[in-house]
């Protein structure tokens, strides 16, 4: 199968994004190939993946490899989240007070950074065991959708 398809399912089912869809399959693999762009280029693998954001693709396809296919999700998560942070601070980044009743959007917007913290976290830890170690922790994000 195609990274256009496994890594698209597995991003948009890590977003919780399965029920009501809220991102097209074509916005999630542009996402995939940004998060592509940058996580190749920090592990320094540019010389063996290609990646094109403007069609998108990336060669060789990436969904063949666990731990790279995990990381490429998690960085791409990142990038979601960040996106719906800053949408979010549009309309729930304020506070208003009155007399007796108050409304306060902040706890959406610290919800999300909150969430945007631990898929961070995540993903240093990943790059870090993808450097140093096997490789396992992106494999473990994979791991509900892999049969072995």
């Amino acid at each position: 199968m195609a990274w256009t398809t496994t890594l698209t399912e597995q991003l948009r089912y890590y977003l919780n994004d399965a029920d009501s869809v809220t991102y097209s399959d074509a916005r999630l693999s542009k996402f995939i190939a940004f998060a592509a762009g940058a996580v190749f280029t920090r592990l320094n693998l540019t010389s063996t993946y290609t990646v094109d954001t403007s069609v998108p693709t990336i060669s060789p396809d990436p969904s063949s490899n666990l731990g790279i296919s995990g990381l490429l999700v998690l960085e791409a998560a990142v990038i979601v989240i960040r996106n719906e942070i800053k949408q979010l601070a549009i309309t729930a980044g304020y506070s208003v007070k009155d007399d007796k009743s108050s409304i306060d959007g902040k706890a959406a917007l610290q919800a999300m950074k909150d969430l945007l913290k631990s898929f961070e976290d995540k993903l240093a830890d990943a790059e870090f065991d993808y450097v140093y170690g096997q490789g396992t922790i992106a494999r473990a994000v994979m791991s509900p959708y892999t049969s072995g």
